[in-house]
């Protein structure tokens, strides 16, 4: 009961103790909290729980060959793999939100990876445990003015000599207040204020973010993000694959229009208008897709397949693929003057044209039927603004 009672003083004061006046005000709550925490551990009768620092020298275990022939060990292998990829995701997510913290020099992550891989071979090579950067420390010396890379060495140092020189003093803090100012350098980091603003923004980034600190906080960091780094993926699948498809019909013609990103994830959508085409009596069905910026394997075969198929039982099937031209009369094109010299496609006239008496018109009349579809593809100035027709 004491230990949750200082944990949530310590909270209360992380919070509050900006608003205290005068140099009072400058000193760092954790500092307050950690001095009244000794203070209330020391009292007789009080039973918490605090820091246990042995002796640091005798921790050091140079490891021999017995220990470096493990590393043949599939499953060693594979815990040095895990060790990697969970320190160095946090070590850069660590510096990714202190970057935002200050104005300072930027963090070098190339470099802080190099410093980071060196410092865990020398921890490995005494018998430590693997190191990363926290968000805990790094926000302290942000908070405290730091201003240069110089301070996170120093910070070590400090660490390094209060466990080689003063062990006695740091066995007297309760774990309940470092565990109180954790969860105020978390709740900082947290910014609940950007959940509002998220959620009006993009509600599919919101729901990625939710999940992932719940997932967090409910397993461990590593599960978090992979979790985190997986919903996000799906999120851009599904937005990349944005696909417009509309059906009518018109006269004697099924139309179906699609436009956007053609994948795999709108597959069911692409079937049921295909099917719906087919099933809707008409003699002539006319797939226009000059308006898919991308056209999967996937729906692409489903199209070609869907189009055999209806031939196959006897109906006209006009396919108009990505890039090719569409049927005169479904779209305007730029002036026939303005392309190149190499194999123009002809296009029919508007009614506006004057044509040389005595010569035979190369062009289809306006009552003509289109049985054959040039799928030659026009040049890049030639081609239609807008892809949705009809």
């Amino acid at each position: 009961m004491i230990a949750t009672l200082l944990g949530v003083v310590t909270i209360v004061l992380s919070f509050w103790w900006k608003k205290v006046p005068g140099p009072a005000g400058k000193i760092p709550p954790a500092l307050v909290a950690v001095g009244i925490g000794i203070v209330v551990a020391a009292l007789p009768g009080v039973d918490v729980k605090t820091l246990q620092v042995g002796n640091l020298l005798a921790s050091v275990q140079v490891p021999g060959p017995e220990q470096f022939a493990r590393l043949a060990d599939g499953a060693i292998i594979t815990a040095i793999l895990t060790f990697t990829v969970i320190a160095s995701a946090e070590s850069l997510f660590t510096a990714a939100a202190v970057d935002r913290m200050h104005s300072g020099p930027r963090t070098r992550y190339n470099t802080e990876l190099i410093a980071q891989g060196a410092g865990n071979t020398v921890a490995g090579i005494l018998g430590a445990l693997p190191i990363t950067a926290v968000v805990a420390r790094s926000s302290a010396n942000v908070q405290a003015g730091a201003k240069t890379r110089l301070s996170r060495t120093l910070h070590g140092l400090w660490l390094l000599a209060f466990a080689l020189l003063l062990p006695q003093v740091l066995a007297l803090i309760p774990i309940s207040v470092l565990a109180g100012v954790l969860v105020h350098s978390g709740w900082k980091l947290f910014a609940p204020a950007e959940f509002p603003k998220m959620w009006r923004q993009d509600k599919g980034e919101f729901a990625v973010m939710t999940t992932t600190m719940l997932v967090i906080v409910a397993t461990a960091l590593l599960e978090g993000v992979l979790f985190g780094v997986a919903a996000g993926i799906v999120l851009a699948a599904l937005r990349m694959s944005q696909t417009v498809i509309r059906r009518h019909d018109e006269d004697d013609t099924a139309k179906i229009v699609m436009a956007g990103n053609a994948t795999f994830l709108r597959l069911p959508q692409l079937i049921e208008a295909l099917e719906a085409a087919a099933a809707s009596g008409k003699q002539r069905i006319r797939l226009d897709l000059t308006g898919v910026t991308h056209l999967d394997h996937a729906c692409r075969n489903q199209v070609e397949e869907f189009t055999a198929q209806q031939r196959g039982l006897g109906l006209r099937v006009e396919l108009l693929m990505p890039g090719e031209k569409k049927p005169a009369g479904s779209a305007t094109a730029g002036p026939a003057a303005d392309a190149p010299a190499a194999a123009p496609l002809p296009r029919r006239p508007v009614a506006a044209t004057v044509e040389e008496p005595g010569e035979p018109s190369p062009w289809p009349s306006a009552d003509a039927e289109w049985f054959y579809l040039d799928t030659r593809p026009l040049p890049e100035e030639q081609r239609p603004g807008s892809p949705l027709v009809g």
